[in-house]
């Protein structure tokens, strides 16, 4: 995937990457695209109970990338 993005000319770099321009421009892209369906799809809910699931959401994917167990 990476050697895919980088001869598209959208990453450089080694071990750690970069967007180019033009990787930077498609990202913008892509966020802007996305934007609009996901304020109105959130927008439905509770600004408060949507904060909340986006914390408790954060906390798993944090737990479970640092091999944690996931308590309830």
């Amino acid at each position: 995937m990476l050697a895919r993005l980088e001869a598209e000319g959208l990453i450089r770099g080694g071990a750690q990457v970069d967007l180019t321009a033009d990787g930077e421009a498609l990202h913008r892209s892509l966020r802007e695209y996305i934007a609009g369906p996901t304020a109105e799809l959130l927008g439905q809910f509770d600004p408060d109970d949507v904060q909340t699931t986006m914390r408790t959401l954060q906390a798993i994917t944090e737990r479970a990338a640092a091999g944690l167990p996931v308590v309830s």
